[in-house]
């Protein structure tokens, strides 16, 4: 971590990591309205949030933009959110 909360990436200093060093534990667990479950190991949350950045960045957008979504609350809510 630098000196400034701003240079500050939790993509880069944690799920980064923890995809390279445990990636197949669970990362994230979605429990839809109807009661279905989805896993999402570290490694798919990484790919997922790098997408998302990839996204927003042929978007148009930078690192540091503030970004809106209207997505609700599924699980790529939370890779939009890391992506950015």
């Amino acid at each position: 971590m630098r000196g400034a909360a701003g240079d500050y990436n939790f993509v880069s200093y944690v799920v980064e990591r923890l995809a390279r060093e445990r990636p197949a534990d669970e990362a994230l667990r979605a429990i839809a309205a109807d009661g279905s479950v989805r896993s999402f190991s570290y490694a798919d949350v990484a790919r997922h949030a790098s997408e998302a950045a990839a996204g927003l960045n042929q978007a148009g957008q930078s690192p540091g933009q503030v970004v809106m979504t209207l997505i609700g609350a599924p699980p790529q809510k939370d890779f939009t959110m890391l992506g950015a």
